[in-house]
């Protein structure tokens, strides 16, 4: 089964993590040269049953970094909900939607693979990690 993704990577960097970069967004924090979101997005095109995938956040400041990425960037919206909203709206009907952040660039495919084979293991609408 082919898995849609959206990634919320909209908040403000005003948090803990803007004691280690002044970025404006926790998406854009570098790590080794790359903004954070990346990595998450490396993970995930390393899953052969993920479809599209569609970045919710600022999209004049993510489209460059992220060119290479293969993804759809969309506009986030004022609140979690309705990034959630934009996002789902960007990647129509689908089956199947994962939802991650931008801010766990330490993510592996592995360990996204072993979620999405337990979600699918149990029958739910709904599933939390």
């Amino acid at each position: 089964m082919t898995v849609d993704v959206i990634v919320l990577a909209g908040a403000k960097n005003d948090g803990p993590l803007s004691a280690a970069s002044d970025a404006v967004y926790e998406a854009e924090i570098e790590i080794s040269g790359r903004p954070m979101v990346w990595y998450v997005l490396r993970a995930l095109r390393q899953i052969a049953s993920i479809g599209k995938i569609v970045v919710v956040g600022p999209v004049e400041r993510l489209s460059e970094p992220l060119r290479e990425m293969d993804c759809q960037i969309v506009e986030g919206g004022k609140s979690m909900v309705e990034s959630l909203e934009n996002g789902l709206t960007a990647i129509g009907n689908a089956h199947a939607v994962l939802v991650v952040t931008c801010d766990i660039p330490l993510i592996t495919a592995q360990a996204l693979e072993d979620f999405l084979a337990r979600c699918n293991a149990r029958e739910a609408e709904l599933y939390y990690s």
